[in-house]
């Protein structure tokens, strides 16, 4: 079974990741990239792909990146995917960012296609605004950041945009309000995370019970038809 054997090796990739052992984050992204497309998964390889340049930017190897975004974007335009395509530009402008060169990050950002995700459209308008005010156009920084309606998991850092608008602007006020932001939003991801965290446990018990439940039944009716 490729489809699952895909599967293990992603899940195995991600554990390196989560240890930050970037080599073996990019062996197991491979090996998951292969089983996919032996499986004819397409959307897993896209998702395989991306995931090996990620591997590589963390490496800070850019360069290296690239062939495989490309060839995700090659995949993701076959099925019309509008979700990944939009993935693949953002993913090549970051390589371009990584490099310093702002003017075709912005070019790549740009490129990205709206999709019907609100959080992927607020990161393509998140990322645009962090190369404009690079290169120093604030105002279109500005423009793109008050696009951006529910930054959700992104407020930290888009509230970190915001204090470097008002910094560059001499407004220390505003810079110093929008740092007190930071903090209170990291406070309510960390709570939100710990909720959903301790619901997930919850949740478990109760279906670790039910799973002993179950075999106090079974045993209760092996029981019966053993007398019987």
């Amino acid at each position: 079974n490729y489809k699952l054997q895909g599967l293990i090796y992603s899940e195995k990739g991600c554990m390196y990741e989560t240890q930050r052992q970037f080599d073996s984050m990019i062996h197991y992204y491979l090996l998951s990239f292969h089983s996919f497309q032996r499986s004819n998964s397409t959307r897993n390889s896209i998702t395989g792909l991306l995931n090996i340049g990620y591997g590589f930017l963390f490496l800070s190897k850019p360069d290296s990146a690239i062939p495989y975004y490309r060839l995700a974007g090659k995949l993701a335009f076959a099925i019309h995917d509008t979700v990944q395509i939009a993935t693949v530009y953002r993913s090549i402008g970051s390589v371009y960012y990584q490099e310093k060169d702002f003017l075709k990050a912005l070019y790549y950002y740009k490129l990205a296609p709206l999709t019907p995700i609100g959080i992927h459209n607020s990161d393509k308008w998140y990322l645009m605004a962090k190369a404009y005010i690079q290169i120093g156009e604030l105002d279109s920084a500005r423009i793109l950041l008050n696009r951006i309606k529910d930054p959700q998991e992104l407020a930290p850092d888009y509230y970190s945009l915001w204090q470097s608008i008002y910094e560059k602007e001499g407004n220390l006020k505003e810079a110093l309000h929008t740092a007190n932001k930071i903090n209170l939003v990291k406070d309510s991801i960390y709570q939100r995370k710990l909720s959903i965290s301790f619901a997930g446990l919850e949740k478990k018990n109760k279906f670790q019970g039910l799973q002993l439940e179950n075999q106090q039944l079974i045993i209760n009716r092996k029981q019966k038809e053993l007398f019987l």
